[in-house]
């Protein structure tokens, strides 16, 4: 349910987009950069930021249509709904 909940929820979908909003006017690498640091308070490591950079090209490849800013929204979401941001160690 809490995953389904992440997944679907409007609240959700309208935090991820002011995290995209926010981060709009950034280079992509700043981006991924801050955004980690945003939804889960730590730095992204160098695998996570190229992971990051390669998910917004795919997405944007997949849906063109799409605004650059749909592809960091997405992303946004996926780190709101992993363990990391879920659970406290």
């Amino acid at each position: 349910p809490q995953a389904l909940f992440l997944m679907n929820s409007k609240f959700v979908a309208e935090q991820a987009g002011a995290v995209a909003k926010d981060i709009a006017n950034l280079p992509p690498k700043d981006r991924a950069e801050k955004m980690y640091v945003k939804i889960l308070n730590r730095s992204a490591t160098a695998a996570e930021t190229d992971g990051a950079l390669s998910y917004a090209a795919a997405f944007q490849k997949q849906f063109p249509k799409m605004q650059e800013s749909d592809a960091w929204q997405s992303l946004a979401r996926i780190l709101f709904a992993s363990n990391e941001f879920i659970y406290v160690d």
